[in-house]
């Protein structure tokens, strides 16, 4: 556009004198080591007739500051904002040493029952557990899953008898949400609401003969929040209070709750370490029937984020 300008009005210095400034603007901005070679193409486009003005320089406090490191600055700005945009992962499996524990109250006779990892350890044949969780700007994302086997044999039977019994647990939960700002830097709270599934597969062969299954399948709406909380962070690099509160109902349970208190700590920009205790408790109520039963112990988790 400049060249045609200037080929329309050969004779007019104004629009050449325009053009050089415009040509040597646009060259400072997009391509600086190209200022000087701009400056010779200036003074020949500009004839001899084009009289060349010093170029008045400030300085100090009040001086200009060029625009390239304006540019960098945006540039680095732009780099910063699309790498919190970006989607990032994380995968946990880990180990929860959980036991059971519950009370019932059946028609109007009160039960209570307890049993701890290691009362159960020897009867679990296999179990695993792994936790995910993704997000990209501030919606988040997080889905975990617990499957442990149980099988004991010769079982008592009340009223006589006995048996070998299997059960199958499965808990899985799935839960979506938005991350707001805390009140210190670093910290931050995932608001999330999701689903809660649990699956209890329970299989009795009595030695004489005959087989029973009892399975129950349970899901229900539930409001979690997941707290981002650094530890001692001008001491400890990455070391973060993570806990996750859940709380819901009315699906297939009247009450379900999750208490999970837990540290985590990034290690280098790949790996995390995990260590806490998880409680998931269940609440159920039919006319005088009630039963209270809750799944807890230590978590222990090693994984990666990317």
């Amino acid at each position: 556009a400049m060249l045609f300008v200037l080929r329309s009005s050969p004779d007019s210095v104004i629009s050449r004198r325009r053009c050089v400034v415009l040509t040597t603007a646009l060259c400072a901005l997009w391509a600086p080591t190209a200022v000087a070679q701009n400056a010779t193409l200036a003074s020949a486009i500009a004839g001899p007739d084009a009289k060349q003005q010093p170029v008045a320089r400030e300085h100090g406090p009040n001086a200009s500051e060029p625009a390239v490191p304006a540019l960098a600055s945006f540039s680095t700005q732009d780099a910063a904002i699309a790498q919190e945009k970006r989607f990032k992962f994380s995968v946990t499996p880990y180990a929860w040493l959980m036991g059971v524990e519950g009370d019932a109250t059946i028609d109007n006779q009160d039960f209570d029952f307890e049993r701890e990892f290691a009362d159960i350890v020897d009867d679990v044949s296999f179990a695993a557990s792994i936790g995910g969780s993704a997000s990209y700007d501030r919606f988040v994302f997080a889905l975990s899953y617990d499957f442990a086997q149980i099988e004991k044999s010769d079982v008592s039977i009340p009223g006589g008898g006995s048996g070998d019994f299997e059960s199958d647990f499965q808990l899985l939960e799935a839960a979506a949400g938005y991350r707001v700002d805390g009140f210190s830097e670093g910290q931050h709270f995932d608001l999330m609401v999701g689903l809660r599934s649990l699956e209890l597969d329970n299989t009795l062969e009595l030695s004489g003969g005959g087989t029973f299954e009892a399975d129950q399948s349970l899901v229900d709406p539930i409001f979690a929040l997941r707290s981002w909380v650094p530890v001692f962070p001008s001491k400890v690099d990455g070391l973060i209070f993570n806990p996750t509160i859940a709380v819901g109902g009315g699906g297939d349970s009247d009450l379900v709750y999750e208490l999970s208190p837990s540290l985590l700590y990034m290690i280098g920009d790949s790996f995390q370490a995990r260590l806490g205790y998880r409680r998931v408790a269940y609440q159920f109520e039919s006319g005088d029937n009630e039963l209270d039963v809750s799944f807890a112990g230590l978590l222990i988790g090693f994984g990666m984020h990317f």
